[in-house]
């Protein structure tokens, strides 16, 4: 399979004390499809080689019409340090020209982007450079060892 390419996503910033100068930050943000049965949502999902699973906020399992009282749950800390609930459904992930399942938890998420793609359920399924020198993000499917 051949490597997809996504370019950085250029966001605004607002100068601080530390970085007077900061007009914009470039961040690995990919567009990714959940898909549910017939629901679908396109989304920009942020690729975190720090997180575990594979989060997208409560929103989106609102958007895809998926109810989550009963799913199976497990807790996870961010950079917060707050411990918080996320609850997982079995889904389908598009990736550029890849589709896959894997377990997707939604919580509320207090990040500026509608999910965060993680260790299970994207980092296990591709090889991935992030090359922000280039402003570039490589994506090579792993085979399953």
């Amino acid at each position: 399979m051949p490597t997809q390419r996504f370019r950085y996503v250029r966001i605004p910033a607002t100068p601080s004390e530390a970085f007077p100068h900061a007009s914009h930050y470039h961040r690995p943000l990919i567009p990714v499809t959940l898909a549910t049965g017939p629901k679908s949502a396109r989304l920009l999902a942020l690729i975190d080689s720090g997180a575990d699973n594979t989060i997208f906020n409560m929103q989106v399992a609102a958007m895809l019409g998926l109810r989550l009282g009963k799913a199976p749950a497990d807790s996870f800390c961010g950079t917060s340090g707050h411990e918080q609930t996320a609850r997982y459904r079995r889904l389908t992930i598009r990736v550029g020209t890849v589709s896959y399942q894997a377990m997707v938890g939604f919580a509320e998420l207090p990040f500026d982007v509608a999910g965060i793609l993680g260790q299970d359920g994207f980092f296990d399924r591709f090889a991935v450079t992030l090359d922000q020198t280039r402003g570039l993000i490589l994506l090579n499917r792993s085979l399953p060892a």
